[in-house]
């Protein structure tokens, strides 16, 4: 019969102080980069309706309106859209309205309401 020697896992797994080095050299003031978050939306919702995919923009363009720190901001997603021909839809204009009222725009949000919901309609 072999007899097996206690292992030991002090031997083998010793922690080797090493000294931290890099190769990479990192720029000390990072430069700005062009591709802002306004930017991206912008190129992603146009990759999307190239591609076809009308709900997926539209859901794109409901996120950025949600995440909108200032009203300039949703203001400027719900223009996007409409230039970019896509439709609002009752997701992204209810997004907007609470939007608007978040940011302590409810006349905004009654001036968008009126003029997108009462106004399309026809009696």
């Amino acid at each position: 019969m072999i007899k097996r020697r206690p292992f030991h896992h002090s031997i083998y797994f010793k922690s080797k102080k090493r000294p931290i080095t890099s190769t990479c050299a990192v720029p000390l003031d990072p430069q700005p980069t062009s591709n802002d978050h306004t930017s991206l939306f912008q190129s992603r919702v146009h990759d999307l309706l190239r591609r076809g995919l009308l709900s997926s923009a539209q859901q794109a363009i409901q996120r950025f309106i949600a995440s909108s720190p200032t009203v300039h901001d949703a203001v400027f997603a719900i223009e996007f859209a409409a230039a970019s021909g896509v439709d609002l839809g009752l997701g992204i204009s209810c997004e907007n309205l609470r939007k608007l009222v978040d940011l302590g725009e409810p006349l905004s949000a009654h001036d968008f309401y009126h003029d997108h919901f009462i106004g399309s309609s026809s009696f």
